[in-house]
Parts: C-alpha cells; sequence; structure tokens
C-alpha cells in the first residue's frame, strides 16, 4: 500500500513570471526612453529612474495581480478562507479495484494524518504536508474488499469504510442524480435532493454518480458546503464521480453579490474534485478553461464523464473527440458502454407545425456520430430537470443506444403528470415526466436494470437494456 499526497502549489509560476514580466516592462521603458531623447526631448536622470525604478515595479505588481486572478488562480491558494472543516468523501483516481482517494477540507492548514488499514483494529497511520485541501491518494489495495479509515486532526473522528471495486464481469449496483444544486433559488428548506439522499440511504449500491450541477454556484464555496454537506452520509463510504455541469464552473446568475469574491472558471471544481483529467499538457498549467473529462472501468463497465461545457469540444479531432473514440475503441468488447454528460446531445422540440421530432444539440452534431459508431450502450444526462427516456437506433450499426436525462435531483420537491407517448407520438419515445427523482442502476453482464424513483423509492418508470 502506498500513498501520495496530491500537490496543487502554483508559485513556481509567480517566481518565473516576475522577471520576465519585469524585464519586460524595463527593457520597454528604456527603448521609450531612447526613442524621447532621440527625438529632442528633454528628459532627466530623476525622471527616467522615477520610471523605471517606481512604476515598472508597480505596472509589474498590477499585471502579475491580472494573471493571478485570469490565469494562474484556477485552484484557491493555500490561504484561502474557509467557513467549514468538510468531508470526508471519496472518489476513484484510477483503478477501482486497487486504489481510492480520501478528501475532506479543514478551515485552518492541519497536518494531513489518517489512520487506515482492512479492519478497525488493523489500522496503520498515514501522515502528510501541512495544508487545508486534503486528496490522499491510496493504491496497492485489494479487489472487493473492505477497508477502513479515520482522519486525524479533524473534528469528525468517526472510523468510515469503502469496498473496493469487485472483480471483472461481477455485479453491481450504481446511484445516479442530476442537477442537485442547492435548492437554487429556492433555498434547502423544500431542496428534493435532502429528501432523495433519504431514499438512496435506503438501497445497496456501489458507486454514486451526478450529473452535474451539483451546486447551484460554483464560483461559491457556500453553495459547495450544502452539497457536501447533505451528501456526506453517502459520499464518506461509496465513490463520488460528477460530470462536469455549467452551475458547477461558475454562473452569471448569483444569488449573492459577495460570492463574487470566490474564484470562478471551475476553480472550486478542481479544488475539492481530484479527478484522473485527460488533459492536454498546457491545460494543466495556467489556463482556466479547462476541459474536464475522465474514465475509469468498473466491473464489466466503461464509464466516460464527458464534459459539455464547449461546444468546440465536440468537434472532430479536437482533443476530447479524440479522447472519446480512443476509449470507446479500447473499450473491451464484451464490457458496458456507458457515457455520462450534463447537457444531452439530442433534444425532442416541436416544429413550425406544432410537431414533436429529435433535434441534435450544438454539441451533439460532432458527438452523436461518434456515439453512434462505437456502440455505446447507455447515454445519461442532466442539465434539463426533468426524466425522459428515449431509445435511438444507430444510422451506422442499427445497435440500439438508450437516452436518459435525469435532471430531477434537486430544486423543489415536485411531482407532475407524466407525458404520455401518445401525446409525443414519437419513435422511441418511452417516458417523460417533471418530479423529484434519482436513478437505481443494476448491472451485469447480460442487462441493465434502471428504475427512477421517487423520494419515497416508489417506481417512476423502469426500464431494462439487454446485451447483444
Amino acid at each position: 500500500m502506498t500513498l501520495k499526497i496530491l500537490n496543487r502549489s502554483l508559485w513556481h509560476y509567480i517566481i518565473l513570471l516576475i522577471p520576465i514580466i519585469f524585464t519586460a516592462l524595463f527593457t520597454i521603458s528604456l527603448l521609450f526612453n531612447g526613442i524621447l531623447l532621440l527625438v529632442g526631448a528633454e528628459l532627466s536622470i530623476m525622471t527616467i529612474l522615477y520610471v523605471d525604478l517606481i512604476l515598472v515595479p508597480i505596472a509589474t505588481l498590477v499585471i502579475l495581480n491580472f494573471l493571478w486572478k485570469r490565469f494562474i488562480n484556477v485552484t484557491p491558494s493555500a490561504s484561502f478562507a474557509h467557513e467549514w472543516n468538510e468531508g470526508p468523501w471519496l472518489h476513484y483516481k484510477n483503478d477501482p479495484m486497487h486504489s481510492i482517494v480520501i478528501n475532506w477540507f479543514t478551515r485552518e492548514k492541519t497536518k494531513t494524518e489518517i489512520l487506515f488499514g482492512p479492519s478497525k483494529n488493523e489500522m496503520n497511520e498515514i501522515k502528510g504536508e501541512l495544508c487545508k485541501i486534503h486528496h490522499v491518494y491510496i493504491d496497492k489495495l485489494e479487489p472487493n474488499t473492505k477497508y477502513f479509515y479515520k482522519i486525524l486532526n479533524f473534528p469528525d473522528s468517526n472510523t468510515y469504510s469503502f469496498m473496493t471495486a469487485p472483480l471483472a464481469d461481477s455485479p453491481f449496483n450504481l446511484v445516479l442524480v442530476g442537477d442537485t444544486q442547492n435548492g437554487g433559488g429556492f433555498g434547502t428548506e423544500n431542496w428534493g435532493y435532502k429528501y432523495l439522499v433519504e431514499g438512496i440511504l435506503q438501497n445497496d449500491f456501489n458507486l454514486f454518480m451526478n450529473m452535474g450541477d451539483a451546486s447551484d454556484q460554483g464560483n461559491d464555496i457556500k453553495s459547495w458546503h450544502q452539497y457536501f454537506k447533505t451528501s456526506k452520509p453517502i459520499t464518506v463510504s461509496h465513490p463520488m464521480h460528477i460530470a462536469v455541469g455549467n452551475h458547477d464552473t461558475g454562473t452569471n446568475y448569483l444569488h449573492d453579490d459577495s460570492i463574487k469574491k470566490y474564484p470562478d472558471e471551475g476553480a472550486n471544481f478542481d479544488y475539492f474534485l481530484d479527478y484522473a483529467y485527460e488533459r492536454p499538457y498546457d491545460e494543466n498549467q495556467i489556463t482556466p478553461f479547462k476541459s474536464r473529462y475522465f474514465s475509469f472501468d468498473y466491473s464489466n463497465c466503461r464509464f466516460l464523464f464527458i464534459d459539455t461545457q464547449n461546444s468546440k469540444m465536440a468537434e472532430p479531432n479536437n482533443q476530447q473527440w479524440n479522447w472519446i473514440k480512443q476509449k470507446l475503441l479500447s473499450c473491451p468488447e464484451n464490457n458496458w458502454k456507458i457515457a455520462f454528460m450534463h447537457r444531452t446531445p439530442i433534444e425532442r422540440r416541436k416544429d413550425e407545425n406544432d410537431n414533436w421530432q429529435y433535434e441534435k444539440t450544438r454539441f451533439g452534431k460532432y458527438i452523436l456520430p461518434l456515439l453512434d459508431e462505437y456502440g455505446v450502450d447507455l447515454v445519461i444526462c442532466g442539465h434539463a430537470h426533468y426524466y425522459q427516456n428515449i431509445e435511438r437506433i444507430s444510422p451506422i450499426t442499427k445497435k440500439k443506444t438508450t437516452y436518459i436525462i435525469s435532471g430531477g435531483g434537486g430544486n423543489e420537491m415536485r411531482k407532475n403528470k407524466p407525458v404520455s407517448k401518445s401525446e409525443v407520438n414519437l419513435d422511441g419515445f418511452k417516458y417523460f415526466e417533471n418530479s423529484t427523482h434519482y436513478l437505481y442502476i443494476e448491472i451485469d453482464d447480460n442487462s441493465l436494470k434502471i428504475r427512477a424513483l421517487y423520494p419515497d423509492n416508489s417506481l417512476l418508470h423502469e426500464d431494462y437494456i439487454l446485451k447483444t
């Protein structure tokens, strides 16, 4: 068993940029002074010194401050102010059978220390660095094995446990929600997600997924606090993976002007969730517009978490497009291929004659042919706050793919009348209902059983996918 503390420091960029900016400005200043002297301007030594030794350093700091806020500080710094102690929560970074990442954060800098082992009586102490955000990666674990952990120097002194992934081709269950969003503008009193968590905990499951917009304001740490606090009974023992949504990376619709002081462009998402992103090298450096797509294999499934934040990321031969193609091509033949994404690639709309039709979204224009060609079995999205289930036949392979929108995980509690097939009259349309719900999916070698459930665990809709 080995440990890796995941460090996110970017101070080396400051050290690199200060002399570069200063030298550039100083050179420009000297050239400018030289031009003035050539044209006959009278400049005193004091004027030149004033410009070069006072204004240039000030300009350097101004430019550095702009670059830090806009490009470098894509994750909150070590001095970032926390109002809460949060966690723990789990996720995978590499092989789910043999590794885990344990995460938490603290109001003040504390030493990263946990007890970890195969039983409560056989836990060894693991130590790391002094920090506020703690990502502890542990590998060389045994598959299908229960492990225990306890965080030291932390208000929550409970001992928790989790199971590593089962061996290949073992049946398992997963729970999925979408658009939990902290109640949005409704607050948390009538927040549907609180009631969903109560229902979810009555089930036996291995994995917990969120189809994005987990938080209502991604650039507000208070919004993430509500999500983590409410999710904690699940995430202390079930690895959580989120398909990034538009609210997770910041939004222009702010309920509270004071939250503008917090980082934007997905800084908090990256801060809390240290997934194994498949990024171009330069995106790991200073750009705030990072792509957030990743995948992992679990038992007989290949899960792809696709970033739908920018439609250009779906264009052929784009980095993510190539990555999706490679992941689908390399997937073992008998494995299920399941794609998670926030925005749907295909929508149900009415045309000018008030007739229902399917329409590719800007993102789906390029992604759908890829999913069609390489035989994805199931696509689950969020973004729209309802449940919808349609079946689409690939024009390339003639294989059927189920597309589900599951965005009923938050906002206010609601339960509305479903839309029937006769009302829609579209090939492949199965069900639509605008109600608070979550998905419970049972997976084995030959079938996927998908149930959409209300908070009280009564059935909203049920579907089956058989291996062909």
